[in-house]
């Protein structure tokens, strides 16, 4: 039988790697909601190793940056590069659904409010969970939200 990852239901905090639950922890004490997303997500769930780590927050480039002293904002899309012990970690700040030229790039980018409407622009549901939290008086206690149902869909392959 081939060698094939299970699915798992849920992820612990263990299974983020403590420099990204830092920079999570950062974001948060600051006031700012502070999630991980995409693909990594989705590899921890199929029992993969991630190959790289994102996060999305409602906090602007600016507020970022702030956070992360020597960090690199050189980008029209919200995207900061955070430098962690040798690894580079992308922070993008929440943005809401526009036309796309590429699937990729937006005609026009607009920042958002909030983590469910950052995944709802998301390519496909596995890639629109999230693991965080939101101190802005929703959550603080980091949890897994999935409003597609994409974990499901993981589960089911």
């Amino acid at each position: 039988m081939e060698d094939v990852p299970v699915p798992r239901p849920q992820l612990n905090a263990d299974d983020v790697p403590r420099d990204v639950r830092d920079l999570c922890r950062t974001l948060w004490d600051a006031g700012h909601a502070a999630y991980v997303v995409g693909g990594s997500l989705r590899d921890v769930l199929l029992g993969r190793a991630p190959k790289d780590w994102d996060l999305t927050t409602d906090a602007r480039p600016e507020q970022i940056q702030g956070c992360f002293p020597g960090s690199v904002y050189e980008n029209q899309f919200g995207t900061v590069a955070v430098r962690r012990n040798g690894v580079e970690f992308e922070i993008t700040t929440f943005r809401r659904e526009h036309e796309y030229a590429d699937h990729r790039r937006p005609h026009r980018m607009e920042f958002g409010d909030s983590i469910e409407e950052d995944l709802a622009r998301r390519d496909f549901t596995v890639n629109a969970i999230a693991w965080g939290a939101d101190p802005r008086g929703r959550t603080m206690e980091p949890a897994l939200v999935d409003p597609f149902d994409g974990a499901a869909d993981v589960a089911a392959r």
